[in-house]
């Protein structure tokens, strides 16, 4: 996948086996992408994602994470998330499922028997249906702010179509230590991230490759 922009002098390459790192020292025009990608729309500065040599679509393809303490499921991946359980349960867990449904079935039949009216009602259990009225969902909270972030990335990565991460002033909040764990583990399951920090002043670990737009605009590797 490849990031192109007006004011990038040559596209970035974006691999899973290298931790691409924009700095924006310019604060008008880091303010101004980090609102296009949080409206979903960085065509608004120019700003293009592609594979293949193809234009790719932000949303639902690119993922960009500007809170680490709010991390939200798209209820697309839940959706996702839901028919694979489903699946999982239909294979692993037949006879607990098909008890589940039996159960369902007769408690319904109970309440047409004993009830003042007559009722209809679908005796085919959906999984999903019952997923989403128990408002099940994914627990990715933890007081390690960081390991959250990687239980979420990873669900993200599994559950959705989403081919790469930008991720917001990420050494703002983490020491090299942990990035280092941090972008091991990305690594060893083949996920592509750029980081868009508004300064250069950190210490870069081993898996970072850095680009510099300074406050004159002027771009540095």
């Amino acid at each position: 996948m490849m990031l192109a922009a007006d004011f990038l002098s040559c596209p970035i390459e974006l691999k899973d086996d290298i931790v691409n790192v924009l700095c924006i020292e310019n604060k008008e025009l880091y303010r101004n992408i980090v609102r296009t990608l949080i409206e979903e729309k960085p065509e608004a500065m120019q700003i293009v994602f592609s594979e293949d040599y193809a234009p790719v679509k932000f949303k639902g393809n690119i993922c960009f994470v500007d809170d680490y303490y709010r991390l939200s499921v798209s209820s697309g991946t839940v959706k996702k998330l839901y028919e694979n359980i489903s699946a999982f349960c239909e294979r692993e867990l037949f006879s607990e499922t098909a008890a589940v449904k039996a159960h369902l079935v007769g408690f319904m039949d109970s309440i047409i028997e004993s009830y003042d009216f007559d009722f209809v009602y679908e005796p085919e259990v959906s999984l999903s249906e019952l997923f989403k009225m128990l408002e099940l969902k994914p627990d990715i909270a933890s007081d390690d702010l960081l390991q959250s972030l990687l239980d979420y990335i990873l669900l993200i990565n599994k559950y959705s179509s989403v081919k790469c991460f930008v991720l917001l002033n990420l050494h703002l909040f983490f020491n090299t230590d942990e990035l280092e764990s941090f972008f091991q583990d990305l690594q060893y399951n083949h996920i592509s991230i750029l980081l868009l920090e508004n300064s250069s002043v950190f210490e870069k670990t081993c898996y970072e490759k850095i680009r510099i737009i300074d406050d004159d605009l002027c771009e540095i590797y």
